[in-house]
């Protein structure tokens, strides 16, 4: 058993004044971006006109001085993006690598990114959702549905986001709720591979300073990796890349006073699918691409529940203060091939027998207003996480007699 505790704590503050920026670094952690609604597109623009928070001020991302790249939730339902993996063919240098031990990916910005997946190991891409800090890599493997946009900034951001950016920050921003009417949307998706998502969500205005949106999306689809013949597996086991996912969120929006609202977020994500294999770059011959000689079938458990709170006070037209807060717990049990049949005769598992993280942040933003002669930021970053896990290795030699058996014509 590992058992890890750490904290962080980072204070940025950045000044701005005719055109020339001065920035503190930030010490260590990762302070979040804030979250902001999509802008309604000008009278004859052809292009989403996108708000984006990157530089913690509200700007259009086609005049925010960063490379960034920024996306609406229509464009993603029309390109079938649901997760951080299909997106990398809208962003570019942005690349996503699956991997099975830990349910999780490896996650690259121009060429940059941390290979550590470990319960010890920080990404170097800084993943969001909603302002909010996700520290384990997993969490990049959650579905993206009802969002209000999608932004990617590339190359390093520790003046605001902190050390866990090296290569860049991505930001889910979701669908905020809204208390002027009642409407909702529901869709379904068909493809190869017993294919089936289906997502709903419905907005309900429960009086004029309270508005509930609650969103839901189910998604799966069968593996791609066939077994060989020989392979030691159990009929009915999943192939390694079949998906079994679920997310479920609710945001309530509370117009306290005029200067005070407040968003809440309970939101929950459950991943059951068979996670992945690594295979052989190529195949022997008579052999199919994808496929690979298993005896330890992919299973794949985790689930992260998080609660988030934001609070925005505006006392003046001049100050503009925001706290965002957090708790999360993420669970994981799988097991993974980890030689995917590639020594015949000898077995290599990977095995998470149980894991949980609870991890909780608190930050608070402060800034000027945006038309300000001389323009400040400010913000204070604190962030905790508490590790355990069980992880097993199993390494052992299979019996002539055991591999015969396994190859045998009824072996499945």
């Amino acid at each position: 058993m590992n058992h890890l505790k750490k904290t962080k704590m980072a204070l940025a503050i950045a000044l701005m004044a005719g055109g020339s920026a001065f920035a503190q670094q930030a010490a260590t952690g990762a302070a979040a971006p804030t979250a902001a609604p999509a802008a309604a597109p000008a009278a004859g623009d052809t292009v989403d006109r996108i708000v984006v928070t990157a530089t913690r001020r509200n700007t259009f991302v086609q005049e925010t001085p960063l490379a960034i790249t920024a996306y609406s939730q229509d464009t993603l339902a029309n390109n079938q993006v649901k997760d951080l993996a299909s997106l990398t063919a809208m962003v570019p240098s942005l690349v996503v690598e699956q991997h099975g031990d830990s349910g999780g990916v490896h996650v690259y910005m121009r060429g940059v990114g941390s290979a550590n997946h470990t319960e010890l190991g920080d990404p170097a891409v800084a993943f969001y959702v909603d302002g909010i800090y996700s520290p384990r890599p997993q969490g990049a493997t959650a579905l993206m549905y009802d969002l209000s946009h999608v932004e990617v900034a590339r190359g390093p951001q520790g003046t605001l986001n902190g050390r866990n950016s090296t290569a860049g920050a991505v930001n889910l921003v979701s669908g905020a709720p809204s208390t002027d009417k009642f409407f909702g949307t529901a869709g379904m998706t068909v493809g190869d591979r017993h294919h089936l998502q289906t997502q709903a969500m419905v907005n309900i205005p429960l009086s004029d300073t309270l508005g509930l949106r609650i969103a839901a999306i189910k998604d799966s689809q069968d593996g791609t990796v066939a077994f060989r013949q020989g392979s030691n597996v159990l009929p009915g086991s999943k192939k390694y890349g079949a998906n079994d996912q679920m997310g479920v969120r609710a945001s309530l929006l509370w117009k306290i006073t005029p200067e005070l609202r407040g968003t809440f977020i309970a939101d929950y994500f459950h991943d059951q699918g068979a996670g992945n294999v690594y295979l052989a770059a190529e195949p022997k011959a008579g052999q199919e691409l994808r496929s690979a000689l298993i005896d330890t079938p992919g299973m794949l458990d985790q689930s992260i529940m998080t609660y988030k709170g934001r609070l925005n006070y505006k006392p003046s037209e001049s100050l503009d203060l925001t706290y965002l807060g957090s708790w999360s717990r993420y669970q994981r049990t799988n097991a993974n091939d980890a030689d995917a049949g590639v020594f015949p005769g000898f077995k290599s598992e990977n095995r998470t027998e149980w894991a949980k993280f609870d991890s909780y942040s608190h930050e608070l933003q402060a800034r000027s207003d945006n038309d300000a002669p001389f323009q400040w930021v400010g913000g204070l970053f604190v962030f905790g996480e508490k590790n355990k896990v069980r992880f097993d290795i199993d390494r052992s030699q299979i019996s002539q007699a055991t591999v015969a058996q396994a190859a045998s014509p009824t072996a499945r």
